[in-house]
């Protein structure tokens, strides 16, 4: 009886032990995450307040700011302007003539930069010269173009070329002709005609370079535009390091993330969607104050807010709409195919092939039929005008 009595005392000991120590353990887990949970929140509150400061400094007191200066005698005369007949760039081009810059003005349209020549000349009595440029074509554009604009004192530049394809699509869909095009466009254009333009503002000792980089890529990773948000993101990295290095140099880069802007005239403008001019306004208003910024509150705001969500969840959501912008897309590819076949044999075939047509279209892609004329290689193909979207205007 003595011995278990005993052996009771002991288990009920070494129990009792046991649990003091796990309540021990357990009390310091717990004191462990009271105290990392209170500086992670201690972190979120010190990111909001900098946040908010950061919007106060950039768009209420905006120390620093040069965009309400004489533009002309604080960097130079001219301004060179990329994508200049898209929406922002022939924005930009008319808010820094009726600043009394005089402009260059680079786009592939040779219409639009007439256009957009006149219209400037006539309302703002601004020198203006335009250059047509396809900047896919490499390096020997920008001797073209050193050569037409080297005498020039350059204090603005504006890049705002870039290259995208219309609908969502995965990487190995595109043509590798496309991918080197998107590559010269989007990065080796913004960086060539940068490096032509800096060397001469670093010896003056003053100068802007304002790179435009559509801020949805900037923000994560974009599945089904993965070429596309690549290079763009390249241009903010690029800007922001560039400044780095121009700081000391009376040269100012700036990385500007738009989100959108109202493109049609006939379309209502909305606080989170400005009026083009309004927006640049807002956007060179913040010229000297910051090297990366969204350039206008209320997109500041949108950007903010989108990213308190987490990033799991808006990359799931985007590449959701982006596969499902991929299905309409390629469905209106196709019928636009259908389209073009129709117009390449109704207009070289008589009346008598129109059922050989229609019968073609059920069958393959090719007509065996001699009286059918050959579809003409690369009309259907990836490297096609319809299937791309080029904003270097």
């Amino acid at each position: 009886h003595t011995l278990k009595m005993a052996a009771a005392d002991s288990a009920k000991f070494l129990l009792d032990d046991l649990l003091q120590q796990y309540e021990t353990e357990l009390g310091t887990t717990v004191d462990v995450i009271y105290v990392i949970s209170t500086l992670y929140s201690i972190k979120k509150v010190l990111d909001f307040v900098l946040s908010c400061l950061d919007i106060v400094k950039v768009y209420l007191f905006q120390p620093g700011s040069v965009g309400s200066k004489d533009l002309p005698t604080y960097f130079g005369e001219w301004a060179v302007i990329s994508g200049a007949t898209s929406t922002l760039g022939l924005a930009f081009a008319e808010e820094l003539a009726c600043r009394g810059m005089k402009l260059v003005l680079l786009g592939k349209s040779r219409s639009k930069l007439q256009e957009a020549v006149n219209n400037i000349k006539l309302r703002y009595k601004s020198e203006v010269v335009a250059i047509q440029v396809n900047y896919s074509v490499g390096q020997s554009l920008f001797q073209d173009i050193q050569e037409t604009i080297g005498s020039y004192e350059i204090g603005i530049l504006v890049n705002n070329m870039s290259l995208i394809y219309n609908h969502p699509k995965y990487l190995t869909e595109l043509h590798v002709s496309r991918i080197w095009q998107m590559i010269n466009v989007n990065v080796s254009g913004v960086t060539l005609l940068t490096h032509m333009l800096l060397g001469k503002m670093i010896q003056r000792g003053r100068g802007a370079i304002i790179n435009i980089c559509p801020s949805a890529p900037i923000s994560m990773p974009h599945p089904l535009y993965t070429g596309y948000s690549s290079t763009i993101a390249y241009v903010d990295h690029f800007s922001r390091a560039l400044q780095l290095e121009c700081s000391s140099k009376g040269v100012i880069v700036q990385s500007l993330l738009p989100v959108s802007v109202t493109e049609s005239t006939h379309a209502e403008p909305s606080w989170f969607s400005p009026r083009p001019r309004t927006y640049v306004k807002h956007a060179l208003s913040t010229l000297g104050v910051t090297s990366r910024t969204h350039g206008y509150f209320p997109h500041s705001l949108q950007a903010y807010c989108t990213e308190l969500l987490p990033m799991w969840l808006r990359i799931w959501a985007v590449k959701s709409y982006n596969k499902r912008m991929r299905k309409i897309g390629l469905a209106e590819a196709q019928e636009k195919k259908v389209q073009v076949r129709e117009r390449i044999f109704s207009s070289r075939s008589s009346m008598g092939d129109i059922q050989v047509i229609q019968s073609y279209h059920s069958t393959s892609r090719r007509s065996t039929n001699p009286s059918v004329p050959p579809i003409p290689e690369g009309v259907f193909e990836d490297q096609t005008d319809p299937n791309i979207h080029v904003n270097q205007d």
